[in-house]
């Protein structure tokens, strides 16, 4: 990964790798931003989930299918695509959870209810299904964003990651 492109990046191989905090209080609603590269793709791997409960992003189905699941699998979306950088905004909070990327079509479900507790980057709350890829940015906000704030928001962090 000596290209500069990768530079400043959180990189894990599917392979047992995650990132994870302790536990702590974190309810739903919640806005995940993320920017990430994805190397590859398997089904049921998280890009990110809770440390308490079943409370994130999914590879799902099939390529490219990412979706939400805080206790159901919901909001399917195929615009995620491999070896590019994409910004992904998921917004938990149950029957009106959607997910985003890269300011395309947002997909609408019922995550289910689910409160994550802490954040664990490259695998589910369990420490299975990893992702294999890389995380430029994660932000998570205690709210659900509404549509106008969560364009600006993919929108600035697309512009200052160059993601087109």
């Amino acid at each position: 990964m000596d290209n500069p492109e990768f530079k400043g990046c959180i990189y894990a191989d599917g392979a047992a790798m995650k990132m994870a905090t302790d536990n702590f209080t974190r309810n739903q609603p919640r806005t995940v931003l993320m920017v990430v590269y994805p190397l590859s793709y398997t089904d049921n791997d998280y890009l990110t989930s809770g440390t308490v409960a079943e409370c994130g992003i999914t590879q799902e189905g099939i390529t490219p299918d990412i979706g939400l699941n805080a206790g159901s699998a919901a909001a399917s979306n195929s615009e995620l695509t491999l070896n590019a950088w994409h910004v992904i905004c998921a917004v938990f909070d149950g029957a009106n959870s959607s997910i985003t990327v890269d300011n395309g079509t947002p997909t609408t479900g019922d995550a289910g209810a689910n409160n994550p507790g802490g954040i664990a980057l490259f695998s589910n709350q369990a420490g299975s299904g990893y992702f294999n890829g890389m995380i430029r940015e994660y932000i998570d906000l205690p709210i659900a964003l509404d549509a106008l704030t969560r364009y600006n928001a993919i929108r600035a962090l697309m512009q200052k990651y160059g993601v087109s």
